[in-house]
């Protein structure tokens, strides 16, 4: 099963942007598969593109935050994370 193996640590940007504060990891598979993803530290995201409108039932920095921090960077740098913009989506 894949996993998150490390803590989202994030800082505010203005308008509605975040900064990965720590260098955060995610292995695909299960720990030890040989694919991680690394996402540095200084990475910029928006975390979920959630319409404004549905913010109070879904807000943009829910418990998805992690997923939503990978999917930005494998839809950016797919190339480093061995993923097409189609499998960071899925």
């Amino acid at each position: 099963m894949s996993e998150f193996t490390s803590p989202l640590v994030l800082m505010m940007l203005p308008r509605r942007q975040w900064s990965v504060h720590e260098k955060f990891e995610y292995h695909v598979g299960q720990v030890g598969s040989g694919i991680v993803i690394r996402v540095p530290k200084g990475f910029k995201t928006d975390l979920a593109s959630i319409p404004r409108i549905v913010w109070s039932i879904l807000p943009p920095h829910g418990y998805y935050g992690k997923a939503a921090v990978i999917h930005d960077y494998c839809y950016e740098h797919g190339n480093e994370c061995r993923c097409s913009r189609y499998d960071a989506s899925r």
